[in-house]
């Protein structure tokens, strides 16, 4: 939790500062975040009511490893 809320701390401060988004821009995006957050965490829950945890664990990471490529490759 500590990083997610790191995140939320400077993720606002981050887009307008180096990727220059306005001000406004920026706390959306901050906040769109942290509803996503509160939506996986939602979802998650759910989820875990009606599959095994192990299967879950390895669709998260899948999840999470194109995630990351996709973020990789806008970063590029």
């Amino acid at each position: 939790q500590a990083i997610e809320f790191c995140i939320a701390f400077w993720i606002a401060d981050f887009l307008q500062s180096e990727r220059g988004l306005a001000q406004a821009d920026a706390a959306l995006a901050a906040t769109l975040f942290l509803v996503a957050m509160l939506a996986g965490r939602i979802a998650g829950s759910r989820l875990l009511h009606r599959f095994p945890p192990k299967r879950l664990l390895f669709v998260s990471l899948a999840v999470t490893a194109v995630g990351f490529l996709i973020f990789w490759q806008v970063q590029a």
